[in-house]
């Protein structure tokens, strides 16, 4: 099979139904979807990280004594930050997961 890229796939695609600007219009439109979809699964894959440090942070916090409130606190952030993730609002997760971490640090 020959070796065929996105942007000459895109232009066989779009040959013969699209006029020249038309064309142009709906390839940027294409690439911008795809750059979108590689974006948001990049930034999907940091909010597992964050939590992970989160509950290291918080197994450390517990053993030097930090008070059971604040704990409580960063327990309910960090679980907030899990369940957008989970509801796929990776944006508010991460907002959640580095208040929780920001607190956790001061």
């Amino acid at each position: 099979m020959p070796h065929v890229t996105i942007n000459e796939l895109i232009n066989i695609c779009l040959v013969s139904t699209y006029e020249p600007n038309e064309r142009l219009n709906m390839k940027n439109i294409i690439l911008s979807t795809i750059f979108v979809i590689f974006a948001t699964s990049a930034f999907a894959g940091s909010c597992p990280m964050l939590w992970g440090e989160l509950d290291s942070e918080i197994k450390i916090a517990k053993q030097s004594g930090m008070s059971s409130d604040k704990v409580d606190l960063i327990q309910k952030l960090r679980d907030s930050g899990k369940q957008a993730h989970d509801d796929g609002d990776h944006g508010k997760s991460e907002i959640l997961l580095n208040e929780a971490l920001i607190l956790i640090k001061s």
